[in-house]
């Protein structure tokens, strides 16, 4: 089980102005120490709720602040958002979002870094992939990079080092199989299905 989920969006500019930038999340009711012209980022504009509090009651977890988000230009049209999210993974607004533009690819995984999950439109629907985590090499990868050398110390709290480790193969990703991915993780842990293998 985990506190936190890293989510990382690769999207177009132009879906990220529409659907994710918003200037106003919390409606009309602002919560202390947060600034209502300040770019948030939400899922609001997703399912067209008008506040945080409306779109947590209907379709559950939502962006965690505390760390805040960054976004990032990869090229002219393109950006990478990162942003965490509290125990569970935002699976409304990831199958929404890749349903309205099958170019997203979302990446989420758990702090107990067990495997990541690549979330992509194929074949018609929304389909998750997974890179499971629990090898040598990804053990090897961390124990240089973070355990010993740190070079990812200065990361923002929003980011995670787990989208730093690049040695694998495209073949190592996994489709998981399932006919609905929003049951599926609605209102449990991601990793419970994991764990559930393995006693």
């Amino acid at each position: 089980m985990s506190n936190y989920v890293a989510n990382k969006i690769i999207c177009k500019k132009e879906f990220y102005k529409k659907y994710l930038l918003d200037l106003n999340p919390f409606g009309d009711e602002i919560p202390d120490g947060y600034v209502k012209t300040h770019p948030y980022i939400t899922f609001n504009k997703l399912y067209n709720v008008e506040s945080l509090n409306e779109y947590g009651e209907k379709y559950g977890t939502y962006v965690y602040y505390g760390f805040g988000h960054s976004v990032r230009e990869l090229d002219k049209d393109n950006v990478e958002i990162l942003f965490q999210t509290r125990w569970l993974y935002p699976i409304y607004a990831i199958v929404k979002a890749i349903e309205l533009d099958h170019n997203i690819v979302w990446y989420a995984v758990e702090e107990n870094i067990i495997y990541i999950s690549r979330f992509e439109w194929n074949k018609n629907k929304v389909v998750e992939k997974v890179l499971d985590l629990g090898n040598d090499k990804f053990d090897e990868w961390y124990d240089k990079n973070i355990m010993n050398d740190n070079i990812y110390d200065n990361l923002e709290p929003c980011d995670d080092t787990t989208w730093y480790f690049n040695n694998y193969n495209e073949k190592d990703w996994k489709l998981w199989d399932t006919d609905d991915l929003i049951k599926r993780y609605e209102s449990r842990y991601p990793s419970k299905e994991y764990f559930d293998e393995m006693e």
